[in-house]
């Protein structure tokens, strides 16, 4: 992949009219981190106004009144739901915040991240659930932290998940890697042998075959049986129209689709797979300017608290609620093979996503798990 086609993924853009949010300007601390360290405050005083934005950010439907603000209440109610490495985390990151580890296991330390079973076959985890590792940026994350209370919902017993993130550029696979601070625990956990699949993104840097490749073989290296899976991350907003915009997605999709046709040459008899999140995108888009989706009064939201009638959360392109929170049936359709249409779910309109999800990852033909 040439500097071009990386430029295609997330191409450099003139400052968007609104700001860009700062999450994409500085690296974000790891995102099960900062939920767990204000976490911690909710016994002491109120959740620090930084902490909250980032938070929101990642985690929009913990604020449930739809304020713009995160209380404490809300947090401990949203608690259940935050990644369990975040517990094991917190002290190393945050040693200025006090936190009971009373449920982590005698002797387990704040900087090692593991999985409750050790790996085994691809084919088991397609039916039970895997041990995975998600790696990427704030266009990605919001997406595969739902996928754990799906596996629940759906039975699937065996799933669990660490993620390690940071924003923009900084959470594609070559900044990741090359971000020792951060990746560490990551790359730790891979040589555990235990990571039975590993899911990355891209932008429009540190997104080279060898940048993917760094991972690939760190986590082959240990469970030669790693499932791996491609997000194609769709385009930022800023102020393309939806004809321009159509058409990156377009470039997107070629180009991740080359990604995954190169790994696959370079690492025959292993598992690539894509989400084709980028397409999803533009499908909602082209259904709201088709007047498809009526329950979005926006194409983007005029406030924090508007996102869930919002195709955009903002101006820079991050998702409104339909598109983040539905964005998952994708997952659960690539990894799993979920039947999304009698997955009884509801959903946030009255168009049927569902099915748009499941047409949209049949349709992909680097989707599909090897029979």
């Amino acid at each position: 992949m040439n500097d071009q086609n990386l430029r295609r993924i997330h191409p450099k853009k003139k400052p968007a009219t609104e700001p860009i949010h700062p999450l994409m300007m500085k690296r974000l601390v790891p995102l099960c981190l900062i939920l767990m360290a204000a976490a911690t405050g909710w016994a002491q005083t109120e959740i620090p106004e930084k902490f909250q934005s980032r938070i929101l950010e990642f985690a929009p439907d913990a604020d449930t009144n739809e304020d713009g603000s995160l209380t404490t209440e809300e947090l401990k109610a949203y608690y259940p739901s935050l990644p369990l490495q975040a517990q094991q985390m917190l002290n190393r990151r945050f040693p200025e915040l006090k936190t009971s580890l009373s449920e982590a296991e005698e002797g387990e330390t704040t900087e090692t991240l593991s999985f409750k079973r050790p790996a085994g076959s691809p084919q088991e985890g397609r039916e039970k659930g895997y041990n995975c590792l998600f790696l990427g940026h704030s266009y990605f994350v919001p997406i595969v932290m739902k996928i754990q209370q799906h596996a629940v919902a759906l039975g699937l017993e065996n799933h669990e998940q660490y993620i390690v993130a940071s924003g923009g550029p900084k959470g594609s696979p070559g900044k990741l890697w090359a971000n020792e601070q951060v990746s560490k625990p990551a790359k730790d956990l891979l040589k555990s042998g235990s990571v039975e699949l590993v899911a990355m993104t891209a932008h429009y840097v540190g997104s080279e075959v060898e940048d993917y490749s760094r991972w690939v073989d760190l986590a082959l290296e240990h469970n030669p049986k790693t499932v791996f899976v491609l997000q194609s991350p769709w385009a930022q907003k800023q102020e393309k129209d939806f004809t321009e915009y159509t058409q990156e997605i377009q470039s997107i999709m070629q180009t991740s689709g080359g990604l995954v046709e190169a790994l696959r040459a370079k690492y025959p008899g292993v598992v690539f797979m894509r989400v084709a999140q980028a397409q999803w995108m533009s499908d909602l888009w082209r259904l709201y300017e088709d007047k498809q989706l009526p329950e979005l009064t926006s194409l983007i939201a005029p406030s924090k608290g508007e996102a869930q009638a919002s195709l955009f959360r903002d101006q820079h392109g991050h998702g409104g609620d339909l598109a983040v929170n539905e964005g998952v049936f994708l997952w659960l359709r690539v990894l799993y093979g979920i039947d999304l249409k009698s997955y009884d779910i509801p959903t946030m309109t009255a168009y049927d996503t569902k099915s748009l999800a499941q047409k949209i990852t049949d349709d992909d033909p680097y989707a599909a798990f090897p029979q």
